[in-house]
């Protein structure tokens, strides 16, 4: 949790002085001027997690349906924990890799990929020590 959190602001901070200075300039109404300067809180990203795993939950067609107001398929839920402009700007930035290390597209040792082995890793790491092969392996035998 500690990675996402820091290197989602270390993104956000790196966009919005490098790559998007310029654009930003142009496009005064952009979400991208509601990122805090001092970055996201933790608990930001708490309620963040906390509503895509809620999502997984309430089937809806369309990502912006969970922030609709119509009352045939409201879930204000949503719209109280957090605005949908705002959870679209942390899906925008969300980050789990050092950006200042990666090699940019284009240039050798170029890799897509690390931009989710932290992740993979811990997933492995955890895959490994809670999974027993002999004891999760079910056999369909007719």
């Amino acid at each position: 949790m500690d990675t996402l959190f820091q290197e989602t602001n270390r993104y956000a901070n790196f966009l919005n002085q490098e790559s998007t200075a310029v654009w930003m300039e142009s496009h005064p109404s952009s979400r991208y001027h509601k990122w805090p300067h001092a970055g996201i809180e933790l608990p930001d990203l708490m309620k963040y997690l906390g509503l895509l795993l809620n999502m997984g939950l309430v089937p809806k067609k369309k990502k912006m349906d969970f922030w609709s107001t119509r009352r045939a398929i409201a879930t204000p839920f949503f719209g109280e924990i957090m605005s949908s402009n705002f959870h679209a700007l942390i899906d925008r930035m969300l980050h789990v890799n050092n950006i200042t290390e990666e090699v940019p597209r284009g240039q050798d040792g170029f890799d897509p990929r690390v931009k989710v082995w932290p992740v993979l890793g811990k997933v492995n790491q955890s895959a490994t020590k809670f999974y027993v092969r002999s004891r999760n392996i079910s056999i369909d035998v007719p």
